[in-house]
């Protein structure tokens, strides 16, 4: 695994802290005389500024690599989140989505009973964090369910969005239509 520079920096730093905070006061001038007291207290409070100095860079390079760390962890190009929700049941029972960004795929996911009645009372399944860099992209969701009466239905809908450098949430909203006496999808956005 390679170490970042800042990494690799840190962990020299907090090495040599440790080791000179373990071996007493230190320096790189050579060793004086047993009888030169006065140059040997100079001597020792120079050590001690150094120690002092490394403590901080110390402290300051932790919390550089805690932000890295952070940045590693969650970058603004994760921040992107596709849900799903249902007000279906009179004309469509969901049985798997499949989603797609920039024409890669992101995810499949089948429904259990459970988690489809989940669903059904209100709830919002969380399908997937989406990796995208900031910028213009396409989603494209594909639902995969049946009719009342058994019959399968395949339905896709599009949706262009745009991601900046806030969080973006993208809820895929299915539901029965009594216009069209079917189940119709919308795709709203919104911030996280």
């Amino acid at each position: 695994m390679k170490l970042s520079v800042k990494l690799r920096h840190f962990l020299q730093i907090s090495s040599l802290g440790l080791c000179l905070c373990g071996m007493g006061p230190v320096s790189a001038e050579p060793l004086k005389q047993k009888g030169d007291a006065a140059n040997g207290s100079s001597f020792a409070s120079a050590s001690l500024e150094e120690i002092e100095q490394l403590k901080t860079d110390i402290i300051e390079l932790n919390a550089e690599f805690k932000q890295l760390e952070q940045d590693q962890l969650y970058p603004a190009s994760v921040d992107t989140a596709l849900f799903v929700s249902v007000d279906t049941g009179q004309y469509f029972q969901l049985e798997a989505i499949e989603a797609r960004v920039d024409d890669q795929p992101v995810i499949g996911h089948f429904y259990t009973d459970k988690q489809r009645g989940a669903l059904e009372k209100g709830g919002i399944h969380k399908l997937s964090q989406i990796h995208v860099k900031p910028g213009q992209h396409q989603l494209v969701i594909t639902v995969i369910g049946k009719t009342p009466d058994g019959q399968s239905i395949k339905r896709g809908i599009t949706h262009d969005f745009e991601k900046t450098k806030d969080s973006l949430g993208l809820e895929l909203q299915l539901f029965d239509s009594l216009k069209s006496l079917s189940m119709e999808m919308r795709i709203k956005t919104w911030s996280l």
